[in-house]
């Protein structure tokens, strides 16, 4: 064979060539448009049939939601009918009951208090739970705590002989007596007996303890709708859905051996199951791994072996497995022969123009090609060749001029590619033509290792200059000045500038004259010891910082700013003024000047360190200050326990003087009762005190005076003493009300010491100190009183400086503590801003609102009451689990959520509607908001999700957008 191959001409081997090419260029395509055909039509047909499963699935899940929801409302009903009826109590008078394990059948006897609610006694009658199972369409059970678990002690539920459940209870190791006994509800899915209900149980409080609970629940397969419906649907000519239980392999839904297990009937002998799913065990056990999907089996029928196909989708709140059987001659066989035909009939017609068109071609070619053939074999082995000499115009003339042209060209590649190699990026080079391949390769190679190694520059330059100033910024932070001057010195070198300077916004004044003091200034190599200040608003500087924003000056203003060198002043052509900015507080602004046009490059690496720069400035002016409040705070707190010291000694000697003079006044009226026997001594001792002295006998009447009384008299009231006159009416209206009441008190033996201001003038107070006793006889009879005033206003006075002080020191002492307060005011505003957290957390929690809190890194940190009311599951469930287990498998894995998550840690919010899946791997639709949480350091450290439940609006949404689907797909086959 080969032999003769080789004994061919190039023409006839030409033609044998592309004729076998044909054939497998053919045929490869023919069968690549087949199974691309195919492929289309398998996969039409399955997200056909996957959609029509989705919809039946739908009818579950409402079915199952609106179950759910009765439920819910029954529980409700019975809950308020129940303890509507009037007082739960328990008597101590016992009832006996066979209490039967629910879990394991075991009996036991047991002897339980009765329980009266309102008139009616709940074990012996079941007219309470009959009622509250008519309001409530649903079972009701009401179980009572013993020492085996809760047992029914009144119930509509009925065992399948039809006798009431009574006696029947649930052990402490159920789930539902262990959420009952938390004082928490339980809702939920709970097999019964004999089958699965969908349940609510809520606990029974009598006096504050859970003493039983109250049951409600339906039957969870109560599929006569669904049976309905699933019997209205036909797929092409034979195909039909069914239902199949994934754990007993029952059929619930099927049109031909319903309610059957397993493949096995005893219908009709005729009937196979195979003819279903092949072999039963190995369709669940195929269910079982992969929940849904299709499987493939084959059948044996009248008219021989057929294929066909399930496709099947596990529903887990019914354990149900809801598949669709279909022919599979129905789906592909018929649209894949006519492809077929097709393909077979355009073959033949191809082959035949192709043999007679390249038949006529290539003897003209041929020699042509030889030349060219030889040409292009010295071109391959580098050797110089001449010209092709062809003067045909046509294909082929043209291919010897391109290859003339290629002869050319290569040389000019070949140098190219040697300056390139040797590092000449700048080389000159021109390509043949626009569509030169190796030629503009050539060229965009060189334009791409130009544009890698400027990118590596400046990449280089920018990661230089952020390390450098990290460096700086750390090492000076205890120093303001020493900071800003490294700070510039270091930029106006690093940029290339000619001159630099900061400025810092100065704390001490108020806003409306607030200046910009220039901390720091650097030209040419040489610190600038400058003073320069300038107005918030003011020029450029001002405005800059007043709008907090940058400015790129490239027409500067005359005399705006001068740089001086040692060849004299001159005009920078480039001003570039920078605020110096924390979040949106502006410290400062950097302002520098070159001869030269600063490049984007150094603009925005300036505009990247001013915000590392502002905050380092802040830290430092923020320690700075602390460090001078706890010096004038040590220093005052000093000065004040100085000044108490001293004052604590004054008041001391205060205290001394005033002991002195009440032992000085004790002693004086020890003096005058001895000297009352000797009335001349007594009265020359009266009269040498300055204190008013006075008796008086039982009738006011005046027994002694002394000097100082009569002219305290005189001068106060102008009236003149005499023995025996009543004193009462020698004095004034006020003064007579005062004196009767004190000298009652003295005639009735009492004692005492009181205190009277006497206001000559607004700015002169006199203060007296009136000391009154009763005189008594030998007898104790009590026979008048004696009165001794006092001049106290000194003391008063000094008293008065000394209270004055002590204000003084409180007012200073206040001062000190507002310093204090003023160090603990974002202490209390963070306790504040807690309480007022903690007070809408506590709101939320209180609502339908689900609430999950959620680390940057997708942990759980805590969700609320509601989050485990709708997704089903409890705190140890989620509680530092990853949050896309609440996800979708195929949604946790997209760059959308991912894109979500990279979004939220920056700080972005996100809302939208999002589809979840609950403990049961249920769908879930919610309408979510996300919010990240920032720290102290302005960082996102937390996200809370807040959300509300949009499923059943979702479910009905999407059902009603599948019927339209299915009302246009059908409206549109009746077209055809």
């Amino acid at each position: 064979m080969l032999e003769f191959v080789r004994r061919l001409s190039l023409n006839a081997k030409f033609l044998l060539f592309s004729g076998i090419v044909l054939i497998l260029i053919f045929s490869v395509l023919a069968s690549v448009i087949y199974s691309n055909q195919k492929d289309e039509f398998i996969e039409v047909a399955d997200n056909r049939m996957y959609s029509q499963l989705e919809d039946l699935t739908t009818l579950l899940e409402i079915e199952y939601k609106y179950k759910q929801e009765t439920i819910d409302k029954a529980l409700r009903v019975a809950t308020s009918s129940f303890y509507g009826r009037g007082e739960l109590t328990e008597i101590r008078d016992k009832t006996s009951f066979t209490a039967i394990n629910q879990l394991t059948a075991a009996k036991k006897l047991l002897e339980i208090p009765r329980w009266n609610i309102g008139e009616i006694s709940l074990q012996n009658d079941l007219t309470l739970v009959d009622t509250l199972r008519k309001l409530t369409d649903s079972d009701i059970s009401i179980y009572q705590k013993t020492s085996e678990g809760y047992m029914r002690i009144a119930t509509t539920e009925k065992a399948p002989d039809g006798k009431p459940l009574l006696g029947y209870f649930l052990p402490a190791s159920s789930p539902v007596v262990q959420a009952v006994e938390r004082g928490q509800s339980f809702k939920g899915r709970f097999y019964n007996i004999n089958d699965w209900y969908i349940t609510a149980f809520e606990p029974i409080k009598l006096e504050g303890q859970i003493v039983g609970m109250i049951y409600t629940g339906v039957k969870e397969k109560d599929l006569g709708y669904l049976r309905k419906k699933f019997k209205e649907k036909k797929y092409f000519t034979t195909g039909y859905p069914f239902a199949l239980t994934l754990k007993e392999g029952q059929y619930i839904i099927h049109p031909i051996i319903e309610g059957k297990f397993e493949g096995k009937t005893n219908l009709d002998e005729k009937v196979d199951i195979q003819t279903d799913t092949d072999n039963n065990d190995e369709f669940l056990d195929y269910v079982r791994k992969n929940k849904r999907g299709k499987y493939r089996f084959q059948t044996t029928e009248e008219d021989g072996k057929t294929w066909k196909q399930t496709y099947f989708t596990y529903y887990e709140p019914y354990d149900l497995v809801i598949g669709a059987t279909i022919d599979e001659t129905q789906l592909l066989d018929k649209s894949l022969a006519d492809i077929r035909n097709t393909l077979i009939i355009g073959f033949v017609m191809a082959s035949l123009v192709f043999v007679l068109g390249l038949g006529l071609i290539v003897n003209t070619m041929t020699k042509v090609i030889i030349k060219v053939k030889e040409t292009l074999e010295n071109i391959a082995e580098g050797k110089k060749t001449g010209k092709l000499r062809i003067e045909s115009n046509d294909e082929v003339g043209q291919m010897a001029g391109s290859v003339n042209t290629l002869i050319d060209g290569f040389n000019n590649y070949a140098n190219f590619a040697e300056e390139v190699g040797h590092g000449n990026l700048q080389a000159q080079f021109k390509a043949l033509s626009k569509e030169d391949l190796l030629g503009n390769a050539l060229l965009d190679m060189q334009t791409s290792l130009t544009v890698v190694a400027d990118e590596e520059y400046r990449r280089s330059w920018v990661n230089n200059g952020i390390t450098l100033f990290s460096e700086l910024l750390r090492e000076n932070n205890d120093d303001i000045q020493q900071l800003t001057y490294e700070i510039i010195a270091n930029v106006v070198k690093y940029i290339n500038a000619n001159q630099g300077g900061i400025f810092i916004l100065n704390d001490g004044q108020d806003k409306e004259n607030a200046q910009l003091d220039m901390l720091a200034c650097y030209a040419y190599d040489q610190r600038k010891m400058l003073k320069k200040q300038v107005a918030v608003g003011e020029g450029l500087l001002g405005q800059a910082f007043r709008e907090s924003d940058t400015l790129n000056i490239k027409e500067i203003p005359k005399s705006y700013i001068n740089i001086t060198s040692g060849l004299g002043e001159a005009t920078p052509n480039n001003i570039l003024i920078v605020p110096l900015k924390t979040n949106t507080n502006t410290l400062g602004v950097l302002e520098l000047a070159s001869f030269t046009e600063f490049t984007d490059l150094q603009v925005d690496f300036v505009q990247r360190v001013s915000d590392s720069i502002a905050i380092t400035i802040f830290s430092v002016k923020n320690n700075l200050k602390t460090k001078e409040l706890l010096a004038e705070s040590r220093e005052l707190t000093q000065t004040m326990r100085l000044q108490g010291e001293q004052t604590r000694q004054n008041v001391e000697e205060l205290q001394a003087t005033q002991e002195e003079m009440n032992r000085n006044e004790k002693e004086t009226k020890r003096m005058v009762v001895e000297l009352q026997e000797k009335q001349n001594t007594l009265n020359a001792l009266i009269d040498n005190t300055e204190d008013i002295i006075l008796s008086l006998d039982k009738e006011y009447r005046i027994m002694t005076y002394n000097v100082a009384a009569k002219n305290w008299f005189a001068q106060e009231n102008g009236v003149k003493l005499s023995y025996s006159n009543n004193l009462l009416t020698l004095l004034s209206e006020e003064q007579r009300g005062k004196f009767k009441v004190n000298f009652d008190r003295a005639l009735r033996g009492e004692r005492f010491v009181v205190e009277d201001i006497i206001t000559k003038d607004p700015n002169t107070n006199i203060y007296y100190e009136y000391t009154f006793n009763p005189i008594t006889d030998r007898h104790s009879t009590i026979n008048g009183l004696s009165m001794f005033a006092h001049d106290i206003s000194q003391r008063k006075h000094q008293e008065l400086e000394i209270k004055a002080i002590y204000e003084q020191m409180g007012k200073q002492e206040e001062i000190i503590n507002q310093n204090l307060e003023m160090l603990g005011i974002q202490q209390e505003d963070m306790e504040k801003n807690q309480v007022e957290l903690q007070n809408q957390i506590l709101a939320i929690n209180n609502s339908p609102i689900i609430k999950i809190e959620i680390n940057v890194d997708g942990t759980i940190e805590s969700v609320n009451d509601a989050f485990k009311a709708i997704f089903q599951y409890e705190d140890v469930d989620v509680i530092d689990k990853n949050y896309k287990m609440l996800l979708p498998h195929q949604d946790a894995e997209t760059p959308e959520y991912a894109s979500l998550w990279k979004n939220l840690r920056t700080g972005q919010n996100a809302a939208g509607l999002f589809k979840r899946k609950n403990k049961f791997n249920e769908d879930i639709w919610l309408s979510v908001s996300y919010s990240p949480v920032f720290g102290a350091k302005g960082k996102v450290y937390k996200i809370i999700e807040l959300s509300f439940d949009e499923t059943l609006a979702e479910l009905h949404k999407r059902t009603q957008a599948r019927k339209i689907e299915d009302l246009t797909r059908e409206n549109a086959h009746l077209k055809k």
